[in-house]
């Protein structure tokens, strides 16, 4: 059983409640960060963990774990100070049995990243971190849901989605804003028979039915075992990554991606 903190049962509860009844009918990947040691690497030469890469592959490790106030927990700090943006991949997640159930055997799944950006952030402009949940059959690799944090001038953060005619092009749509200093969960759930996507920013109103970015190319009617879920912080910008949660839940006329 996958022990989850304090501010993940209420969620877990809600959708476990109506996860479908075949296939794998839970979390196919929970990630807390509370099993490493604090201040050392996460990925990347001399990482803690073996089952998330990086890239490039040969870039400084810019990731470690830090223990914050907020109820002691800890968390995945991204911090980047080079002039490029780094990322970190799942590349052999898909390896697991969990895994692989849920990405061959169900029409939808759910994607939730609870995090935190720090006021003194804010002096970055545009593009803060972005989330990509992506299958590896082609080049460029094929992308579903694409979510990126912004910091526009006197808007503050902004999370942006992408919509569009799913062959690649990127048209924006705002899924919700929040501010410096405070938790913040994105939640995607995605539709691969539609190839439609709803994000729901810290329990707000969801914005229903964005088209994959590359809905085009897009491989089945599953997420696919050739499945990776990639985040990107941008040069300068601090983020606590706080946990993730991957899972597997019937659609509903509330929720459904069209």
């Amino acid at each position: 059983m996958i022990k989850m903190k304090t501010h993940s049962l209420l969620p877990l509860l809600i959708f476990t409640s109506l996860m479908l009844g075949t296939a794998w009918p839970g979390p196919f990947l929970y990630e807390d960060f509370e099993s490493y040691r604090d201040g050392k690497p996460w990925v990347g030469p001399g990482g803690q963990n073996k089952r998330w890469g990086q890239w490039p592959k040969a870039a400084p490790a810019y990731n470690s774990i830090a223990t914050l106030a907020y109820k002691g927990h800890q968390s995945l700090l991204l911090h980047n100070e080079s002039a490029d943006s780094y990322y970190i991949q799942s590349h052999d997640s898909a390896l697991t049995p969990e895994w692989r159930e849920a990405a061959t055997s169900v029409n939808r799944t759910y994607h939730r990243f609870y995090f935190y950006i720090p006021k003194e952030s804010s002096d970055v402009t545009g593009g803060l971190l972005t989330f990509y949940i992506e299958q590896r059959n082609n080049t460029p690799f094929s992308t579903a849901a694409m979510v990126s944090v912004f910091n526009e001038t006197k808007k503050g953060l902004v999370v942006m989605a992408t919509d569009g005619p799913g062959n690649g092009s990127v048209v924006w749509r705002q899924a919700g804003s929040w501010d410096y200093d405070k938790w913040i969960s994105v939640e995607i759930e995605q539709d691969y028979k539609t190839k439609k996507y709803n994000v729901t920013i810290s329990g707000e109103a969801p914005v229903r039915g964005l088209n994959f970015r590359m809905a085009d190319t897009w491989e089945g009617e599953t997420l696919g075992e050739k499945s990776q879920v990639k985040f990107s912080a941008s040069p300068r910008v601090k983020i606590y990554l706080d946990d993730i949660l991957f899972s597997t839940r019937i659609p509903s006329t509330e929720t459904s991606a069209n």
